[in-house]
């Protein structure tokens, strides 16, 4: 039976030189964030952009959840970055009121029970392999803006996020 460390274990607790580093503050001792924000949506065109979150240097994302009205039952919304829009979360119908989209690896729809709440399957609910991997624990290298990109139909109806990151 063999005994490992964490990377960053490792490098506080069991570095090769003997000399501990210090990890990111984002990975390490770092704190905790929320944003949350909301747009009412009124007959968005499909194509649209919303600026869900600007996210700033070296933090690292977690988990966002996306709440809705029905917006219609036809228009889709992804979330991602600028050059990658579903990213975190693939397009997703929001056709149930209360329904959510979220950004939780490898958890499985069955996983969870809420009354009158349907989890959907973003990247994280269902999803599997290196898409997912590499978002949980997204690193921002740059400040960058977490967007939301509508798509299928216009959409109507509240919509409502989270997103939990770590930072200094």
């Amino acid at each position: 039976m063999a005994t490992v460390y964490g990377a960053n274990y490792t490098k506080v607790y069991q570095p090769t030189d003997g000399k501990p580093t210090m990890p990111p503050a984002a990975e390490v001792g770092g704190r905790l964030r929320v944003i949350y924000d909301s747009y009412a949506a009124s007959s968005l065109a499909s194509g649209s952009t919303i600026h869900m979150a600007k996210m700033p240097a070296l933090s690292r994302l977690w988990q966002i959840v996306v709440c809705a009205d029905d917006t219609g039952g036809a228009g889709s919304l992804a979330v991602g970055i600028d050059g990658s829009t579903a990213k975190f979360i693939a397009a997703t119908v929001l056709g149930a009121n209360g329904k959510l989209a979220t950004l939780w690896p490898q958890m499985l729809a069955t996983d969870v029970t809420v009354a009158n709440t349907t989890v959907v399957g973003g990247l994280g609910v269902g999803g599997t392999g290196t898409g997912v991997l590499d978002s949980f624990g997204h690193s921002f290298t740059a400040e960058t803006d977490i967007i939301g990109t509508t798509a299928a139909a216009s959409m109507t109806g509240d919509i409502k996020w989270m997103i939990t990151y770590s930072i200094d």
